[in-house]
């Protein structure tokens, strides 16, 4: 493997990773895992929250 298939590979696995965690295209992938909280803040403001969803092994961190 060269340097330049090794950072290719790294920054294609960035992308994956980041489709796969913050995209709305990947939502039905998380759905088992987590929920959406939403919150008004004191100026209105709705804010959404990604919360972890599930006990034990679907709950890796509180």
């Amino acid at each position: 493997m060269t340097w330049i298939q090794l950072v290719i590979f790294v920054l294609a696995s960035f992308r994956l990773t980041r489709l796969i965690v913050f995209d709305s295209i990947t939502w039905f992938i998380r759905k088992p895992f987590m929920h959406i909280v939403e919150n008004t803040d004191e100026n209105g403001k709705i804010i959404r929250q990604m919360a972890i969803s599930g006990t034990r092994v679907r709950r890796w961190s509180k």
